[in-house]
């Protein structure tokens, strides 16, 4: 119902449908130059999957309130306010309450300004603002420190400038984070903020009490950068760096500085303690012309000699070099030693069959990667603990790493455990077999010489598919209480059976039965231990795949007698 014209439309608009409740009220005006609106959209329900807006999630729902009064085509423009209220977002089954949502373009002091206020998120933006043109800005930037490197985009002939300041106040945004997957975890109260003036100087600032990305977690974290024309500097201060929730590197600092065609990359920690952790890292870029007359750059890192001290023992970093052309990045053996135990990276990553890259292990110790150094505030109850161990020696060759790649390898880890299972000696040796065009592979164990398991097969780059036979003999099962520890425990016994894993990486077959030997688990619920003499068989079916993000869909249990 309304009134319509050419431009213009004043009434309601009604829709019941099985995907989708939706009421409307107000005025859309497109008469002038800059479009008005003023309306109100409730938004009781809709279904995105089938309404087609997305096709990946079939859980994927939306309900919201709108109101809105503003005019404008474009958030350069925009003047006036919108706000969403008890909104509803639905995606992979999990739902993100949105009850108080308001963007706000208005004029402070002559000058515009911007607000928003949600839930997660408060921003404030002050001054002359065109964003449009910020993208010309940073392209203009990085062709400014690299010449060699970037070609500097065409200015546009009506450029009103950007001159503004803005901040940005992050509260309860563990909600968002969670949501869309992003990885993610930021303290209450941390703040970014910062100026731009045209396209001379930016300035940015943050302060985090905590940053946790995918479990490397920052501490009073401190960011400050500068851009000025024809240098950039920027510094970052943590009074303590977790990695991957393993290393922690106290009093931790980087610094990055760049002039034309230069940088120059640092970072360091020292925990000032009797037991040493400390180390530093320097490493010095240059972009230069390419030779023999071709056109364009490429860039040269310069590696300096460093020392790391973990729990006393030092680690010294040799001098190498880093080249990176247009497909191929060049290593030149980088080492990483302590006494007679190193990592070696040394060749090329491209796409070329004939370039390898070659890492080497010599000694190396897994337990440091078994656990955490101390559990995290952010970590979950049910975090698995895989307690590696093992001492690691030989290596891995991988040719053509970014098209179709091929790996060979000869890996031997001695005294290997994993989940609190002991398995002896291992070993992983894959080698090229040019007769078949294919990779073979073996893979075994051996505990108090007994081979308790026992891998043949090849991959095949070809088509890109693995065939793999196995045979399991009395192989232990220990490893499974830490997995199943959410209802079992004192899981004991052994496997034996064989079995077979082929198809792609993403798209695995595993067939095959394990027969259960005098193995026994306690349900803790019931606290009552039962014993397993029986036939475990994976019976692949359509669409039956071994897929880790969905294991109850990937493979069938049967009980046979």
């Amino acid at each position: 119902n309304g009134v319509f014209t050419e431009k213009t439309w004043d009434g309601s608009i009604k829709i019941t449908d099985s995907n989708i409740k939706m009421d409307m009220l107000g005025m859309l005006d497109f008469r002038n130059e800059l479009p008005e609106f003023d309306f109100t959209l409730n938004l009781a329900e809709s279904n995105l999957y089938k309404l087609n807006f997305d096709k990946t999630d079939p859980t994927s729902h939306l309900a919201m309130l709108v109101t809105a009064n503003f005019r404008g085509n474009n958030i350069d423009n925009l003047f006036g306010e919108i706000k969403l209220l008890n909104s509803t977002i639905r995606k992979f089954g999990n739902s993100l309450e949105l009850y108080d949502f308001s963007l706000k373009a208005f004029n402070e002091n002559s000058k515009p300004a911007i607000s928003l206020r949600t839930d997660f998120v408060d921003a404030d933006l002050r001054g002359y603002y065109n964003f449009g043109e910020i993208g010309n800005v940073l392209k203009t930037a990085l062709a400014t420190l690299a010449p060699l490197r970037f070609r500097a985009p065409e200015k546009l002939r009506k450029q009103s400038g950007n001159q503004f300041t803005f901040n940005l106040s992050f509260k309860n945004s563990d909600k968002i984070n969670n949501f869309f997957r992003t990885g993610l975890i930021l303290a209450e109260k941390s703040t970014i903020n910062g100026s731009f003036y045209g396209d001379s100087i930016i300035n940015i600032a943050a302060n985090a009490r905590s940053l946790n990305y995918r479990n490397n977690i920052f501490n009073n974290l401190v960011f400050n950068a500068i851009y000025t024309g024809t240098e950039l500097t920027a510094d970052l201060k943590s009074s303590s760096l977790m990695v991957l929730g393993r290393s922690d590197l106290k009093g931790f600092k980087a610094g990055f500085m760049a002039v034309p065609d230069n940088f120059t990359f640092t970072f360091d920690w020292d925990n000032k303690e009797k037991l040493l952790s400390k180390g530093d890292f320097i490493a010095r870029g240059s972009f230069l012309p390419k030779e023999n007359g071709k056109k364009g750059a490429y860039l040269n890192i310069k590696i300096d000699s460093s020392k790391v001290y973990s729990k006393n023992n030092i680690w010294r970093i040799r001098e190498s070099e880093i080249t990176i052309d247009s497909g191929s990045t060049q290593i030149k053996r980088f080492i990483i030693a302590s006494g007679i135990n190193s990592y070696t990276i040394d060749g090329a990553i491209s796409g070329n069959t004939a370039d390898t890259l070659s890492l080497a292990f010599n000694g190396i110790d897994l337990g440091p990667l078994g656990n955490p150094v101390k559990p995290s505030e952010t970590a979950k109850e049910d975090d698995i603990p895989f307690n590696l161990k093992g001492i690691v020696n030989g290596d891995i060759i991988i040719s053509s790493a970014l098209k179709n790649p091929l790996i060979q390898s000869n890996i031997r880890v001695n005294g290997f455990s994993i989940l609190g299972g002991d398995y002896g000696d291992v070993s992983l040796i894959s080698q090229w077999n040019s007769a078949s065009n294919v990779a073979d592979i073996n893979a075994s164990n051996n505990l108090n010489g007994t081979k308790n398991i026992d891998i043949k097969g090849i991959y095949d780059p070809g088509i890109k598919k693995f065939s793999l036979a196995g045979t399991a003999s009395k192989l232990p099962v220990d490893a499974l209480n830490p997995l199943l520890s959410f209802f079992a425990s004192e899981i004991k016994g052994s496997v034996s059976g064989k079995f077979k894993l082929s198809g792609a990486p993403k798209e695995l077959i595993l067939s095959g039965a394990l027969m259960a030997e005098n193995t026994s688990m306690k349900i803790d619920y019931l606290q009552t231990t039962y014993t397993i003499n029986d036939s475990i068989r994976f019976d692949y079916s359509r669409n039956s795949y071994i897929r880790p993000r969905y294991p109850k869909e990937d493979y069938r249990l049967c009980d046979y007698r």
